[in-house]
């Protein structure tokens, strides 16, 4: 078996995405044996034939933690033991906590104090944490949402390999988890896990080129994002060409941020800021021939009529708006529309069958996405019924998430 090596057109790699598929492969070929040239072995004979099949919980011991009780102070206040939980995962080693506790929450709760260089797995989490992996540089305990794989004396050699393993499985392990409001893994999954387990001095050559590899993969990612900067510098250059070009210039600025939009694109941020500066330019007037602008012989248009008041003279008196055609009125947003907020339903009034239920998570840019959708049942939706959107209103999210 030849040795694979990850692909060598290196101008393909534009995002961070790009280099994270790339440590992926990289990591997989690893644990499969093909990152290295093989050992001269028996006639007929692979390397991988001297690879065993172990469960981890053969090799290791496999624990957890806990949570001590928030409302009680003994358990926190002038606490300097740290304790980690599973968003400390987000990185390859462990060197502090955000959180800690005292010696009686270790005693009375369950809390678990590890050693360093314990691997500690994130069972389950939001976003992308359920299913990381990370080394313990310091002793600390974990909550319950952590599993927690310590080597014991001359064990302690296979905890590189397996944290290798254990990263090049991140979705296998991600895929296991159980649960259908939020799928959790286990510590019965963890210590079942079969990993293939090479011989000592297979391991060592595998890691040192992981590590040789990985160590390119930084310098790759740190020109990426010297040059992703750079694009980016760019690209809001020529927005803002665009943005503030008068009349005989706008067509050209257009054409420029055109040509250049594939090579200096680095996002899907920038997607939406090409949508906002259209949108810019199309509220600023600036994208047709005024026919009443300022000295003209017809007479301008008159302002709009509305349910509402607002002096007739309330043209360009905001300070915050850029100078606008002469003819156009400046009202408040109240005085054309209805605004009201939305209501805080609890989540124990959700329910399986009834009306659908717009919430911030549902609210992107330019578009609504219904893809994590709750809904309330329809005697509950009637009486709050001037709650209820129509076809055409316009929702702002103003939540951050």
């Amino acid at each position: 078996m030849s040795p694979t090596a990850p692909s060598s057109n290196l101008d393909l790699l534009r995002t961070p995405a790009d280099l994270r598929q790339l440590n992926e492969s990289l990591l997989q070929l690893a644990i499969q044996g093909r990152l290295v040239p093989e050992f001269p072995v028996g006639e007929g004979q692979s390397m991988q034939d001297h690879w065993k099949v172990v469960r981890l919980d053969t090799i290791a011991r496999i624990g957890t933690g806990g949570t001590p009780q928030r409302g009680n102070a003994r358990y926190y206040a002038g606490g300097e033991i740290p304790w980690i939980t599973s968003s400390a995962t987000a990185a390859p080693f462990i060197t502090q906590a955000a959180e800690f506790i005292t010696p009686a929450a270790l005693t009375e709760t369950n809390c678990r104090l590890y050693p360093p260089h314990t691997l500690i797995v994130a069972l389950y989490g939001e976003g992308r944490t359920r299913g990381q992996v990370s080394e313990l540089l310091i002793e600390a305990a974990t909550n319950q949402a952590c599993a927690a794989i310590v080597f014991d004396g001359a064990a302690g050699a296979l905890r590189p390999w397996v944290k290798l393993y254990l990263q090049a499985n991140y979705q296998r392990l991600r895929s296991a988890a159980g649960g259908a409001a939020q799928p959790n893994l286990n510590l019965a999954k963890i210590k079942a896990l079969q990993l293939p387990l090479p011989p000592p001095t297979e391991q060592q050559r595998i890691l040192a080129r992981v590590e040789e590899l990985q160590r390119l993969i930084g310098a790759l990612g740190a020109k990426l994002e010297q040059s992703a900067e750079q694009r980016k510098a760019t690209y809001h250059a020529l927005l803002q060409q665009f943005v503030h070009a008068d009349a005989g210039a706008q067509h050209a600025a257009w054409h420029a941020l055109h040509d250049a939009f594939a090579e200096l694109v680095v996002d899907v941020d920038a997607i939406g800021d090409l949508r906002r500066a259209l949108f810019t330019v199309a509220c600023n007037g600036q994208f047709v021939t005024h026919a009443h602008a300022p000295g003209a012989s017809t007479p301008p248009v008159p302002p709009v009529e509305t349910t509402g008041h607002f002096p007739r003279d309330h043209r360009r008196t905001s300070a915050q708006l850029p100078a606008l055609p002469g003819h156009w009125a400046v009202v408040d947003f109240g005085t054309v529309a209805a605004i009201q907020s939305g209501y805080i339903f609890k989540s124990k009034t959700f329910a399986v069958e009834g009306i659908r239920l717009l919430r911030n998570i549902n609210v992107a840019p330019g578009s609504i996405n219904w893809t994590d959708t709750v809904r309330l049942p329809w005697e509950l939706a009637e009486d709050f019924a001037r709650f209820r959107l129509a076809a055409g209103d316009i929702v702002i999210s103003w939540t951050a998430r």
